[in-house]
C-alpha cells in the first residue's frame, strides 16, 4: 500500500521540489547537502547522507547514490564542520525523528541556508497519513513549530479509515492528483510544509 502511493506521491512531490528548490538553489553556491537522501536524492547536491542504508519503514525504496559522495549519518549528529555547506536541503525526514528540533539545530550548524519540507497537517491527519510519521510539523510566520501526530498516540487505524479510499483515488486518478497540487498552491501548508532559513 505504501509502496504505491509513495510512487503516486513522487511525481507532485519532486514537481513541487524541482520548481521551489531551482529558484532557491539558482542563487546558492556548493556545496549542497542533502540530509535523508534516500531513493530520490536532490540532483543539484553535492554531499548526500542517510541513516539507513536498507529500505525501513521510513523508506521502502533503495538508496540512491548518482555516483555522489554518500555519508551514514544521522540527521541529530551530522559529521561536519559549521557553516561547511551553502545550503542543505531536507525534504521528508522531520516527520520520522525523535527529536525535531534538535535535527533543525544541526541542519542549521552545518548549512548557511535550506530547504526543509514535510507532510502538511491535513494530508497527514485526515487524507493518507503514515503509521511511521511521529510528528505533525506546521510553518506559521515563518517559524516551525512540531507536534505529536495523533496517529502515533492511538493508532493509525482508528484515526480515519478513509484515508486508503484517499490513497486508492490518488494512486489512480490524475484529476485528484491534480485538484490536491492546486488546493496546495492556494492553502499553503495544508498538504504540504515548505520552510526556508
Amino acid at each position: 500500500m505504501f509502496r504505491s502511493l509513495s510512487g503516486a506521491l513522487s511525481g507532485i512531490e519532486q514537481r513541487y521540489r524541482k520548481s521551489i528548490l531551482t529558484k532557491q538553489l539558482s542563487s546558492a553556491s556548493h556545496p549542497i547537502l542533502d540530509i535523508g537522501s534516500g531513493s530520490r536524492p536532490l540532483p543539484l547536491a553535492d554531499v548526500l547522507c542517510d541513516a539507513f542504508v536498507q529500505p525501513t519503514k521510513h523508506r521502502v525504496d533503495q538508496i540512491k547514490t548518482d555516483g555522489k559522495p554518500f555519508v551514514v549519518c544521522a540527521i541529530n549528529f551530522l559529521p561536519f564542520k559549521p557553516n561547511v555547506f551553502a545550503f542543505a536541503n531536507c525534504t521528508h525526514v522531520l516527520e520520522h525523528l525523535p527529536d525535531p528540533q534538535g535535527a533543525l539545530e544541526e541542519m542549521k550548524r552545518v548549512a548557511k541556508n535550506g530547504y526543509i519540507e514535510t507532510p502538511g497537517w491535513f494530508g497527514e491527519l485526515v487524507l493518507f497519513g503514515n503509521p511511521a510519521h511521529i510528528w505533525i510539523i506546521k510553518s506559521r510566520n515563518g517559524k516551525l513549530s512540531v507536534a505529536p501526530s495523533r496517529r502515533a498516540k492511538i493508532g493509525y487505524h482508528t484515526v480515519m479509515p478513509m484515508g486508503f479510499i484517499f490513497a486508492k483515488i490518488f494512486q489512480e486518478t490524475y484529476f485528484f492528483k491534480a485538484m490536491i497540487a492546486a488546493l496546495d498552491l492556494v492553502f499553503p501548508n495544508l498538504f504540504l510544509v515548505r520552510h526556508n532559513f
